[in-house]
């Protein structure tokens, strides 16, 4: 009985794990969608800002290029705004989306140089022997 429960559980876990890998990106993307909402109804522009720049630096100079800027923003917005008003609880939601939007950047990049390599490959030619060419017409008016 107890075999069969953890079968049961691990294909259920097996399933959900591959169900989150095919669908991480479109949750990343909805996690964003979120924050951009939260940003635009709470007035924050420069955290509007931030994740579409750091999104772009991800895409064009890499993860590590993103993240960097991802600390000069929060240096540029606490001196703006100034650390007794910013709580806590948005500098985590700050860090969500700015760590998400930068990975987002990075990720399609990689894709789509995986993609293009994928493309540039040479595949050898499927050729069909002039026998079953000629076999399979034949065959047909047969019928």
């Amino acid at each position: 009985m107890l075999q069969h429960f953890t079968r049961v559980f691990s294909n259920v876990d097996a399933h959900f794990s591959s169900w989150i890998r095919t669908h991480l990106d479109l949750l990343i993307v909805l996690v964003i969608l979120l924050l951009v909402l939260w940003g635009f109804s709470t007035g924050r522009n420069l955290f509007i800002f931030g994740m579409a720049f750091v999104g772009a630096v991800g895409y064009f100079g890499g993860l590590i290029v993103a993240l960097s800027y991802m600390i000069i923003i929060f240096g540029i917005e606490i001196s703006v705004v100034g650390l007794a008003h910013i709580s806590l609880s948005v500098m985590i939601d700050e860090t969500i989306g700015f760590l998400n939007v930068a990975w987002l950047g990075f990720r399609h990049k990689l894709l789509q140089e995986v993609q293009r390599y994928a493309m540039n490959q040479k595949h050898p030619d499927q050729i069909i022997p002039w026998t079953a060419v000629i076999t399979c017409p034949v065959m047909m008016a047969m019928v």
